[in-house]
């Protein structure tokens, strides 16, 4: 009897440990699994980081050249799926795929034309007399305006709008031409809708660098 019991004792003791053992092995598989698991998650994240960044990248190279890019938009909306920063910046420049945006150097370009618009819509009198057109056809003949960019009105803004077109600063412009009233806002209107749609395009590109590179940085962390 006492062996008996002794035996049942031991076997008692055998299964514990067995029990231990199998406890602790899966502990092990359920560990190995999750590192498997967050290893396969990584490896997904960084291949749709590459062809964001792909994507991203011709996004860019259209932009520089004044192309369309409807394919890189309905790329990179596949790829970004739920990301809402993706989408908040392909909604950004959407509108403008189609065609394309106008280069920096094209919208400088234009600026003295554009110029000359807002000057003759701002000079041009409401009245129909004889003296009134005589008086606004000699204008045309000399046109004498403050270039320095001191003071209010639309001289003085035309003339910052231009240096700053000179040293390359079309948000500057942007912003100078955009604080014109009609009747010289409307004369304005067509190059500032198009140097917007520059702007929004610029802006929208750097914005998903930014994605690119913070989701690269994320993978690199695990």
């Amino acid at each position: 009897a006492e062996k008996s019991a002794a035996a049942l004792r031991e076997a008692a003791a055998s299964a514990t440990e067995i029990a231990k053992a199998n406890g602790a092995l899966g502990q092990k598989v359920a560990a190995l699994e999750k590192d498997l698991a967050t290893a396969r998650e990584a490896a997904l994240t960084a291949g749709r980081s590459d062809t964001i960044a792909l994507a991203a990248g011709k996004l860019r190279d259209a932009v520089a050249r004044a192309a369309p890019f409807t394919s890189e938009i309905a790329a990179l909306k596949r790829l970004g799926g739920t990301n809402p920063d993706i989408a908040k910046a392909v909604a950004q420049i959407e509108p403008f795929a189609a065609k394309g945006v106008p280069s920096r150097a094209a919208l400088f370009a234009d600026l003295p034309k554009t110029v000359d618009a807002v000057l003759a819509a701002a000079r041009r009198t409401p009245n129909t007399g004889w003296i009134d057109r005589a008086a606004e056809k000699l204008t045309g003949f000399v046109t004498i305006r403050r270039i320095d960019g001191k003071g209010t009105g639309v001289e003085p803004a035309l003339a910052r709008a231009e240096i700053a077109a000179r040293r390359g600063d079309l948000a500057a412009a942007v912003k100078e031409l955009s604080a014109l009233t009609d009747p010289a806002a409307g004369a304005a209107g067509p190059w500032l809708k198009s140097a917007r749609s520059r702007l929004a395009a610029e802006d929208a590109s750097a914005a998903l660098d930014k994605i690119v590179l913070a989701a690269f940085a994320k993978g690199a962390e695990r």
